[in-house]
């Protein structure tokens, strides 16, 4: 019996992955394969027959996670030589080649359409998620040139619509979503199908319209079935249909209701209305005018990208958010901003300044350095979610390193003073990156009650630090 190691450690968590993938490329090469494999003292053992011509030939697999998988074959024929190489190439295509990556996601309890489609709708949230705040003053904007059609009570009613949108908000987000989550839907199912770089753009065109009935037929036979994705199973349902192509599978389950819930019940909340959006951007937001009346939306790319720790993390922070009301607050902070600017502060500067266009660049001036400091203000907020999740999971790491994978680029920038600066001024209601880790793992938040003056003094000394130092 001839044996070769192959000093490739595979995760243990990769181990099924590995296993299915082996199995199809072996039968992408030999017309004949037969196998069979078990777990012992936390290895696994794959032992596999192939037909090389007209010969049997039989060999062991002993993968070791974390360390090497050693190669036993029964025979020293030529084909057993070809089929230890056979066997390398598939390890190092496993291990190595750069891919791209299809996540088909799945709910306890979900129907399908034929084909799947992005609608208008898809289009706008995705954008919204991605928090590019333009779409939504443009939005703002064209909302109010109708509304001035009132004339002088225009403002009223636009800060009456602000109200409306905000009491209803919880039933807006369940209608953004694509699966409400409930007791009966309960977790989140992730097949990630990884595709070699070069095949990838063929494999979406040739595989596109198909992916409804495949995730159809993923869901009937195994969630509906077992409440769970078998990687085996899912190989070879997609093998099937992507024989030509060379991908890998992975699977990760998340009971994201019952993370919400269970924070919730710690913050002493009603657990709010939870709805997931399968959008790609790693992203998650709270709604609602009071704890009762509240919703939550998390995207399907926020639970590909981190481990069930991490959005616990996150969720600690949106639901924060709704123990706190900063929905309601930050409304009624920005509709009072807005109120006194139309009714009080613009009719004083036309009575003091006899000049129309040294009015209109004063008032354009007021009104960007208002916007700024309406933004600097929700830095606030979000420091106090960021400190008061950390209290109540009893720990930092978790929301850290979820900040850590979705701020990336971010932190990149602010490597720099002025990156930071930027960050600091920027129309984005979150805190640099940088900044809210540090808070995060400063401790500072311990034992602390008054989160929301503790949050405004970090803000100001750190932006001051960074402005003067």
């Amino acid at each position: 019996m001839e044996a070769i190691v192959y000093h490739y450690g595979i995760k243990r968590e990769e181990v099924e992955s590995f296993i299915d993938y082996l199995r199809r490329e072996l039968k992408k090469k030999y017309s004949h394969v037969e196998y069979t494999f078990m777990e012992m003292e936390g290895n696994v053992l794959f032992y596999c027959r192939v037909k090389v011509d007209d010969d049997l030939v039989e060999f062991k697999l002993n993968v070791i996670p974390g360390e090497s998988i050693s190669l036993e074959c029964e025979t020293t024929s030529k084909h057993c030589i070809e089929l230890k190489r056979v066997v390398g190439r598939i390890i190092y295509s496993f291990s190595e080649k750069p891919r791209g990556k299809l996540y088909l996601v799945f709910t306890d309890k979900m129907a399908f359409a034929e084909t799947p489609t992005v609608t208008l709708k898809d289009k706008i949230i995705t954008k919204m998620m991605s928090t590019n705040i333009l779409y939504f003053l443009i939005t703002l904007m064209i909302i109010a040139a109708f509304i001035y059609a009132f004339e002088e009570y225009a403002p009223i009613v636009l800060v009456g619509l602000q109200f409306t949108l905000l009491a209803f908000s919880d039933k807006l987000f369940v209608k953004l979503g694509k699966w409400t989550l409930s007791d009966e839907n309960r977790k989140v199912h992730l097949l990630e199908v990884s595709i070699s770089e070069g095949e990838y753009r063929d494999f979406m065109r040739n595989m596109l319209s198909r992916i409804g009935f495949l995730k159809e037929k993923i869901y009937r036979n195994l969630i509906a079935v077992y409440g769970k994705i078998d990687l085996l199973h899912a190989g070879e349902i997609l093998g099937v249909y992507a024989r030509d192509y060379d991908f890998k599978l992975n699977v990760k389950s998340i009971d994201i209701y019952n993370i919400i819930n269970r924070i919730s019940k710690k913050m002493g909340i009603h657990t709010p209305k939870s709805t997931i959006l399968n959008t790609i951007i790693p992203n998650a937001a709270a709604a609602g005018i009071s704890r009762s009346r509240s919703a939550m939306l998390i995207t399907s790319g926020l639970l590909a990208l981190c481990d069930e720790d991490e959005v616990a993390g996150v969720v600690a922070h949106e639901i924060s958010h709704i123990y706190n009301r900063d929905p309601l607050a930050l409304s009624t902070i920005v509709a009072g901003e807005y109120l006194s600017r139309v009714y009080i502060i613009v009719p004083l500067m036309m009575s003091f300044i006899p000049t129309y266009g040294l009015v209109s660049l004063i008032a354009f001036l007021y009104v960007f350095a208002v916007i700024t400091g309406l933004f600097f203000l929700a830095k606030f907020f979000e420091t106090r979610a960021d400190m008061q999740a950390a209290q109540i999971l009893g720990r930092a790491d978790s929301l850290a390193r979820a900040l850590e994978k979705i701020g990336w680029k971010r932190l990149r920038v602010e490597r720099s003073k002025w990156g930071k600066i930027r960050a600091w001024l920027s129309w984005n209601p979150h805190p640099p990156v940088y900044f809210r880790l540090k808070v995060l793992r400063s401790g500072l938040w311990k034992n602390e009650r008054r989160l929301t003056l503790l949050a405004g003094k970090l803000c100001v000394a750190e932006f001051l630090n960074t402005l003067f130092k």
